[in-house]
């Protein structure tokens, strides 16, 4: 074929559920959203990014097989990767690329994530609303004063608060995101998508609203903000959750393209991921990040992550 369908074996338009797990979603409440890395803000200059999961989770030394492990309990499987990855890179060489601090509304919160941040090599402070793109950008800023590593932001609209924030028809929240990526130049766009599952919740309480999803509004929102990263050439982090089919469907009619796309913590099947790949246009520009909170839930993810290339890989 010509590389741009999701390709054999993909028995689903939609890409299946390749490494998220169905229950998953139940822990992605209130302001938590899909923790782990997302893409390196600086990844549209040097070809690089860096992805790992948030905070470790707690579990003891592991001692058993891949087999053994599968039947175990998630989180301490999640827990012991999480403690060998950190094991094996110092935390001095690592970009965490979509980490969410700025959301914690607590008064000492700035001073906890710059601290946290000054481990780091640097941090990319993720926004997911018109609404917290200012204090994203204030925690970089105040991380940048505490640390020496390189601190920056991503600005977009997250699916799960799409139904809020409908493109108007001139000016709005879209010519502002152009405005503040400009005023910006390291910034990426996102954290954009499409969720198909997304349950309006209350940012305080992390309750249901009753707000009903809409879910072509979120298909509207998305390509207004690939539009806007395709112009500007600013990479785009991408949450897919359920809608791979009409993502896919997205990309390929296209005629611009930001210049590179990370599926954040993705969650399709392998076969999908392959037909982006090999996509005739825009399939180079593709890379694939994993987190533990969301992917490891599902023990199809190991075989997900072996069909990446080796350089579209984000850990």
């Amino acid at each position: 074929g010509d590389g741009e369908s999701p390709g054999d074996g993909d028995d689903s338009r939609d890409g299946g559920d390749g490494g998220r797990d169905d229950g998953a979603d139940e822990i992605l409440s209130g302001v938590s959203f899909a923790t782990g890395a997302a893409f390196a803000a600086t990844a549209s200059l040097d070809d690089e990014a860096t992805e790992l999961s948030e905070t470790p989770l707690t579990g003891e030394a592991s001692t058993t097989s891949d087999d053994a492990q599968n039947d175990r309990n998630p989180r301490t499987v999640c827990g012991e990767l999480s403690r060998e990855l950190s094991n094996a890179v110092p935390m001095k060489d690592i970009f965490d690329a979509h980490c969410h601090w700025h959301l914690d509304r607590r008064p000492d919160a700035g001073d906890n994530s710059a601290r946290l941040a000054g481990a780091l090599a640097g941090a990319a402070f993720t926004s997911t609303c018109p609404d917290d793109w200012s204090v994203a950008e204030r925690f970089a800023e105040h991380s940048s004063n505490e640390g020496d590593g390189y601190y920056c932001v991503a600005l977009g609209l997250h699916p799960w608060w799409a139904h809020r924030f409908p493109p108007p028809a001139d000016g709005g929240w879209p010519a502002e995101l152009r405005e503040r990526l400009l005023f910006s130049p390291r910034a990426v766009v996102g954290e954009i998508g499409l969720d198909r599952v997304a349950v309006p919740l209350d940012e305080v309480t992390g309750e249901r609203t009753g707000e009903p999803v809409d879910y072509a509004n979120q298909l509207k929102c998305f390509n207004a903000q690939m539009d806007i990263a395709s112009e500007l050439r600013r990479p785009a982090v991408v949450h897919c959750v359920k809608a791979y089919g009409d993502a896919g469907d997205a990309f390929r009619a296209r005629s611009t393209f930001p210049p590179k796309i990370l599926m954040h913590s993705y969650g399709g099947t392998a076969a999908f991921l392959e037909g982006l790949v090999r996509m005739k246009k825009w399939g180079p520009r593709f890379y694939f990040g994993f987190s533990s909170v969301v992917n490891l839930r599902s023990p199809k993810t190991r075989d997900v992550i072996r069909s990446v290339p080796a350089d579209r890989l984000v850990i």
